[in-house]
């Protein structure tokens, strides 16, 4: 994330240069390629279906995370332009835009997350509380808290910018160092406070949800008294809760790690931070597989539309989500 100059044979330097180009490339067109299939598959193929909450918040995670690679890309290239009006002026649209898309794709996961984990945990409510309407409001304060956080280094409060290297180098910088005035503190504690709380709730919902699941399938085991119920269903779904969570975790935790480790002191390489940046872009083009995962869930979201009969109330919604998984095929 930071660039910075090295005493390193210049050889090493150049191999170094062209791995991370070659990385950077195939990831900002491999994203691109697939979220643009997914926002065809919603927007295009799924146009005339019915808009749920769920197709809400993964449209708007797909959106932004498209909307993040085209502005990656587009400010690779015209990086020396945008070097034309300052230092301080490209490493503000660099910094502001690494932090606002990578956090509000983390925040959009997060709502996704929560939503997923609701819708079966707590049905009722979830039909009561997750409507469209409550569901766009959510979506768009997220996306004005990230807007926040990523401005306020322009504002004076933190900086974009590295002002311990040499003069005339264009060096920018995305991680926070030890002994930095309180306002440099001030925007790490926000910014670290929301990205670890976001990666906090990921993991809990998605961990929430499998033990929702088997909690109960054991109902149904109960009810069906040991008769010949299929787990292939539920088992599918729970390796997709999984590897969405593993995905999730190999992108956030090593960026995370890094930026708390050069924050107290422990390391000021910035190659550690840089290979947890790689990760870190790595998410937006990861997420859609979220939705090529989500497609065998359609059964469960069919039945959150059901009227189902107000007696046995969350046992009788229980057990009909866990029966659609384990239905045989």
């Amino acid at each position: 994330m930071e660039n910075v100059t090295h005493h390193i044979p210049d050889s090493q330097e150049e191999n170094q240069f062209t791995i991370a180009t070659i990385y950077i490339i195939v990831v900002l067109m491999v994203g691109l390629v697939m979220n643009a299939a997914a926002l065809f598959s919603i927007l295009c193929i799924r146009s005339g279906r019915r808009r749920t909450t769920p197709l809400v918040i993964m449209t708007s995670l797909l959106i932004c995370d498209f909307t993040a690679l085209v502005v990656y890309m587009a400010r690779r290239v015209a990086r020396d332009f945008l070097i034309s009006f300052g230092n301080n002026f490209f490493c503000n649209v660099f910094g502001s835009t690494n932090i606002f898309f990578s956090l509000l794709s983390g925040l959009f996961a997060m709502l996704l997350a929560i939503e997923r984990y609701c819708a079966i945990a707590v049905p009722f409510q979830y039909r009561n509380h997750f409507n469209l309407n409550t569901t766009v409001v959510i979506c768009f304060a997220l996306t004005v808290a990230a807007v926040m956080i990523s401005v306020l280094p322009i504002l004076g409060i933190g900086s974009y910018v590295d002002e311990d290297m040499m003069q005339n180098l264009t060096s920018c910088r995305l991680f926070w160092k030890p002994r930095e005035p309180p306002l440099y503190t001030i925007h790490f504690l926000i910014y670290y406070g929301a990205a670890f709380t976001l990666t906090t709730l990921v993991v809990c919902c998605n961990l929430g949800l499998t033990s929702q699941l088997v909690s109960l399938r054991r109902k149904v085991a109960d009810l069906t008294q040991g008769q010949h119920v299929s787990r292939g269903r539920e088992i599918k779904f729970v390796w997709t809760v999984m590897v969405i969570t593993f995905a999730f975790l190999l992108c956030w935790v090593p960026w995370m790690v890094s930026l708390a480790l050069c924050k107290f002191g422990v390391t000021n390489s910035p190659y550690i931070v840089t290979r947890a940046a790689w990760l870190l872009l790595l998410n937006h083009a990861l997420d859609p597989c979220i939705f090529l995962l989500s497609r065998h869930g359609r059964r469960l979201r069919r039945l959150y539309n059901r009227n189902l009969p107000d007696t046995s109330a969350e046992t009788t919604v229980g057990v009909s989500l866990v029966v659609a998984l384990t239905r045989p095929k």
